[in-house]
């Protein structure tokens, strides 16, 4: 099962949305993105995941070409792995991340691993995205990972 904040949480609860990280969205050029982008490693551990989307207009129905989308996640264990070479911040964020550009219908997909929840925390386990309209700011999100009840 999977969670999405929404606007209507921002205006509940505005700490959820500090864009801790939002900097992270401007290393790299916008130009050579795709809307879709496998993130771990070959050979890293953990289960697939595929998370898919699409971006929208304020509208709520007009696709939003051309949206830049940064994604970062704890790896299997609920670590943001790093190789120890980081800089930026790839120190923080670890090397589970990657950015995307929505395509002509406003989609998104990134290719994954199910991220583990932090050790010793009741936080579920999540993605981290963070939505950047070009020539527009910045509107952090987040994405939890639920295990369905048995």
């Amino acid at each position: 099962m999977l969670f999405l904040s929404s606007t209507s949480l921002a205006q509940s609860r505005p700490d959820l949305f500090r864009c801790e990280g939002c900097e992270a969205i401007l290393e790299l050029s916008f130009a050579d993105l795709t809307w879709t982008v496998r993130i771990p490693p070959a050979g890293e551990p953990g289960d697939p995941l595929t998370l898919t989307g699409t971006v929208y207009r304020p509208d709520g129905r007009t696709p939003a070409a051309g949206v830049i989308v940064y994604a970062y996640h704890t790896n299997a264990e609920g670590v943001y792995p790093t190789r120890g070479d980081e800089r930026n911040w790839a120190r923080r964020h670890g090397y589970l991340r990657g950015w995307i550009k929505t395509n002509d219908q406003g989609q998104y997909r990134f290719e994954t691993i199910r991220p583990g929840p932090y050790p010793g925390r009741s936080d579920p386990a999540h993605i981290h995205l963070i939505v950047k309209e070009p020539d527009r700011g910045r509107l952090p999100s987040s994405i939890a990972i639920a295990t369905p009840a048995s």
